[in-house]
């Protein structure tokens, strides 16, 4: 372990409150560049990735069910935005190392008396990261926030063809391919304490036999 990794490896990570108000994921990237700069931390690819997360955790980890690591594609893309010919926030490549230009400066700057004043409210809630992809978490949360859930939850009820409808096919086709998929969103809803949603799993698989 060098002593780079070795002082990356222990920061600490602000409170999403500090900074869940800033405009941008590419302004908290410059500021990790300003961050590590002023701790003579070489602004290496890697450096930034890893600092990035480390500092701003809930901006940039990998997914619901791993967010103990960085979202490395994210990061790339962010990292991407910054270069001259886009917001000219810094300079360089995988290859070299990165520099803020003068703009990046200053919004490095910007960020930092952002943090430091903060959000004293109570803590917001991040939104869950690459709501889009298909995942334990997402198919879960399309469960629970569906009408034919809240409906269930309201009366008690839940018609076949709502099942149906929910997963957008024709009934009794491509049957065996829902019933993986609520096997799979049931044992995830276990391992997550969702008793109320394991229930409403069970009973959706029972009217499709």
């Amino acid at each position: 372990m060098t002593v780079y990794a070795d002082f990356i490896k222990k920061i600490q990570s602000f409170p999403y409150e500090k900074y869940a108000g800033v405009s941008s994921r590419e302004k908290l990237v410059v500021y990790t560049i300003h961050y590590l700069k002023t701790n003579n931390i070489p602004l290496t690819f890697n450096n930034i990735c890893i600092a990035t997360f480390k500092l701003f955790p809930e901006k940039f980890y990998f997914s619901e069910e791993f967010k103990e690591f960085p979202h490395i594609e994210m990061l790339n893309r962010t990292i991407l935005h910054l270069r001259p010919v886009e917001r000219n926030y810094a300079s360089g490549s995988v290859k070299t190392d990165y520099e803020l230009t003068a703009l990046g400066e200053e919004i490095a700057r910007q960020v930092e008396r952002d943090i430091q004043q903060g959000n004293s409210s109570a803590p917001i809630i991040p939104k869950a990261m690459d709501e889009h992809k298909k995942t334990s978490h997402n198919d879960l949360h399309k469960i629970i926030t569906s009408p034919i859930y809240k409906t269930w939850i309201e009366s008690g009820t839940l018609e076949e063809m709502e099942i149906w409808d929910f997963y957008g096919v024709t009934p009794y086709t491509q049957l065996d391919k829902i019933k993986k998929s609520i096997d799979e969103t049931r044992i995830y809803a276990k391992s997550s304490g969702n008793n109320k949603a394991v229930e409403f799993l069970d009973l959706m698989k029972g009217q499709i036999l």
